[in-house]
């Protein structure tokens, strides 16, 4: 087997977009519900051609668009212009959350083009993908851009086999917190903070879970736990400006004063919070 000459490019795949007329093509489709499938990316505004490709999830690396070609339209056809048979180098493009959305090529595209299936490509990158830890893995990556909607039944298989996975945990009443369900997520993190109740993360998102639920007298013990049981509090400032703006949106002038206080006594609290609250100690004091 020849090997390939890659070329891996750690920044987001982010072109710059005019807007296409040719209604051949939708530019309409989130970039990570394009995995494992042929898409295209609009055109720059410096030429008549469509970078495409596939895109798959790189268990460590992420989501990944494997640049192919590039292909134009003429006469509402589409125009392979790689029609190389033997590909002798690769470039991938690591892709964020700011990624923009792309066209998911029709069966008659791929056949138009003259494409093979997906299925060879990503065969390599799925090897382990009935283990729980890859399906975790990839949940993660999905929630991580926005797509927990496609993350939340894979991470719900594994929870209801019993797993207590400290990640899969987390995924999942992340997933939870993502989509709205905050009963659940609640539920989830209490569970998990019994069998690591040193782990920041689920007192962050328990906080979260608890403001939304509008139960801000838990998440302020919520907070208390969190600066009583971890040690290193990388999400204490943020805690700790949620429950100043909830207290704030709630107008209760006694509560805000007092967490604006806490907050602003934090060393990591930014210079952002810090002009926020000063902006909504103005607001109150319009009452």
């Amino acid at each position: 087997m020849k090997l390939l000459n890659i070329t891996i490019l750690l920044f987001a795949f982010t072109l710059s977009a005019q807007n296409d007329s040719i209604p051949l093509l939708k530019f309409e489709t989130e970039f990570y519900k394009g995995t494992d499938r042929w898409v295209a990316f609009p055109k720059s505004t410096k030429n008549e051609l469509y970078p495409f490709g596939i895109i798959y999830i790189d268990q460590t690396a992420g989501f990944t668009f494997e640049y192919v070609g590039n292909f134009k339209i003429e006469n509402q056809r589409l125009i392979n212009l790689d029609t190389s048979t033997v590909r002798t180098s690769s470039m991938k493009h690591r892709l964020q959350s700011n990624t923009r959305n792309l066209h998911v090529f029709t069966d008659n595209e791929i056949e138009e083009l003259g494409l093979e299936p997906t299925s060879k490509w990503i065969e390599t990158y799925k090897w382990n993908a009935e283990t729980p830890k890859y399906k975790v893995d990839i949940a993660s990556f999905y929630n991580a851009v926005g797509g927990s909607k496609i993350a939340l039944p894979i991470l719900e298989g594994l929870y209801s086999n019993g797993s207590k996975d400290k990640k899969l945990l987390f995924e999942l009443s992340y997933a939870y917190n993502a989509l709205k369900d905050y009963s659940n997520a609640r539920d989830i993190l209490l569970k998990s903070i019994k069998e690591y109740p040193d782990d920041e993360l689920f007192y962050k998102e328990l906080s979260y879970a608890y403001i939304y639920l509008e139960e801000l007298s838990k998440s302020e013990k919520t907070y208390t736990d969190y600066i009583k049981n971890t040690k290193e509090r990388r999400y204490q400032a943020e805690m700790a400006y949620n429950l100043t703006y909830s207290f704030f949106a709630n107008k209760n002038i006694e509560k805000f004063n007092e967490w604006a206080s806490i907050t602003s006594k934090i060393p990591k609290a930014n210079q952002v919070f810090s002009k926020n609250i000063e902006l909504m100690k103005k607001e109150l004091e319009k009452l």
